[in-house]
């Protein structure tokens, strides 16, 4: 169902840290040099690519952007996707506004997936995405939310449609380790 070229790719993150855990994690996996993707220490509301410069996105932290910059992080990813280049989106639970809003924003949702997968929903994933980016992307959600895939139909309008509700259902639990949740894009650097 899906077309999407397989990794290495790009890994953005605007914190310097993140981008060393990430690449030592993927040291410590085994995965080849060639295979890793390169890292650029970026804001992803202000992504440093060209128009149309990729085939696939992965978004992994929308529910950490504030409610009123989301339109923002969505309509740079339509810009660098090419045309019918997917979004895929790993985040806590979606409104039912969700996708009609993602739709306002130039995209249609594919499919959607609990991030909580079946082996067989493991192996779908698998097929669309590669052994790399399925296992980033399941490592990444531990079954606490909803991993969804959207084809860029149309650019992104150059202002926001009225009506957007790009609101996610907070998780109900502190992560294992107790600590309190960090603001968005504090860093520890």
């Amino acid at each position: 169902k899906l077309n999407i070229t397989r990794p290495p790719g790009v890994s953005l993150d605007r914190a310097f840290n993140m981008l060393r855990v990430s690449q030592e994690k993927d040291q410590e996996e085994g995965i080849p040099a060639e295979r890793q993707p390169e890292r650029v220490q970026a804001d992803l509301l202000q992504l440093p690519f060209a128009n149309k410069s990729f085939k696939r996105v992965e978004q992994g932290s929308l529910h950490l952007i504030p409610l009123t910059l989301r339109p923002q992080a969505i309509r740079e990813a339509n810009r660098v996707l090419e045309p019918n280049g997917v979004l895929s989106l790993l985040t806590n639970h979606l409104s039912k506004a969700f996708p009609q809003s993602m739709k306002a924003m130039g995209f249609e949702l594919i499919e959607q997936f609990p991030s909580d997968l079946t082996q067989d929903e493991v192996n779908s994933l698998k097929a669309f995405l590669g052994d790399e980016a399925t296992k980033r992307l399941t490592s990444k959600s531990k079954g606490n939310g909803v991993i969804a895939f959207f084809s860029k139909a149309f650019d992104s309008p150059e202002q926001d449609p009225e009506g957007l509700d790009f609101k996610i259902k907070p998780r109900t639990s502190l992560p294992k380790t107790g600590s309190q949740p960090k603001e968005p894009f504090e860093s520890n650097t």
